[in-house]
């Protein structure tokens, strides 16, 4: 599938929930005002968020989704949603690995988290069994 780059800005309630479909990638990069409402829903293909800023509150990862987080050489991105489903996370610092993730809810997505670059920080509730299944560090 084709990849789409969002890099305007989305905000307010009257786009409820924003649902990824297909095997193609979403990224939303930018632009600090993705404060918009409802939820993302991730049903199939990958979407790449450059900022913890350019999420909503909620964001669901179906069985065949993966939400690919990145963070920049030598900074630390707070990721303030709560994650939720059976996909997956991955963790990707660019350019130079040095860059930190901070998952800061208590995220109930029950998918693979690969750390494929940079280090992954959790201040949420990670005592959920269902939270880290299986982690990968490469």
């Amino acid at each position: 599938g084709n990849t789409v780059t969002i890099s305007g800005s989305l905000s307010g309630n009257v786009l409820g929930a924003l649902n990824k479909l297909g095997s193609g990638g979403l990224i939303l990069t930018n632009t600090l005002n993705h404060l918009w409402g409802g939820q993302l829903a991730i049903h199939q293909g990958t979407v790449l968020a450059t900022s913890g800023d350019f999420l909503p509150d909620k964001v669901f990862i179906g069985s065949r989704g993966v939400l690919d987080l990145e963070a920049a050489s030598s900074t630390t991105v707070p990721y303030n949603s709560l994650i939720s489903g059976p996909g997956d996370v991955a963790v990707n610092a660019q350019p130079a690995n040095t860059g930190t993730v901070v998952l800061t809810n208590d995220n109930t997505y029950s998918g693979l988290t690969a750390v494929y670059r940079g280090i992954l920080q959790f201040t949420g509730n990670v005592s959920n069994t269902y939270f880290l299944p299986g982690c990968v560090v490469y």
